[in-house]
């Protein structure tokens, strides 16, 4: 079985293949083991060894005026500032409007969406 460090290895040769910038101007150095050690302090819960691995690869994406696109097409890569902060906003947030879903099935609790322990990345 590969690896997530294999996985990201492999990733970023072909990223400085075919597309240079993105390794160059958007990524974001690694995060230490001691911002991730920050980060499970305010959560209060370990994160999995796959998105340490993933955070100590890349802490995220430069702030969209400082990059040059994104590896993940459509979809963010968030440094562990933004998510430390993001998770402390919904944690202490009293706001009880539910976001209206669409799209979704019928089973899924429209609460979940204010679970802070579902850490947007």
């Amino acid at each position: 079985m590969i690896s997530i460090e294999q996985n990201l290895k492999q990733i970023e040769e072909w990223l400085l293949i075919h597309a240079p910038k993105i390794v160059h101007e958007s990524l974001n150095p690694p995060a230490t083991l001691i911002q991730l050690e920050q980060l499970e302090k305010t959560i209060q819960k370990p994160l999995p060894e796959d998105f340490k691995a993933l955070f100590l690869w890349h802490d995220g994406l430069k702030a969209k005026s400082q990059n040059s696109g994104n590896l993940f097409y459509g979809l963010d890569f968030f440094d562990l500032e933004f998510i430390e902060k993001n998770y402390l906003e919904v944690k202490n947030s009293q706001d009880d409007v539910l976001i209206k879903m669409g799209n979704v099935d019928p089973g899924i609790n429209p609460i979940n969406h204010r679970n802070p322990l579902w850490i947007k990345f």
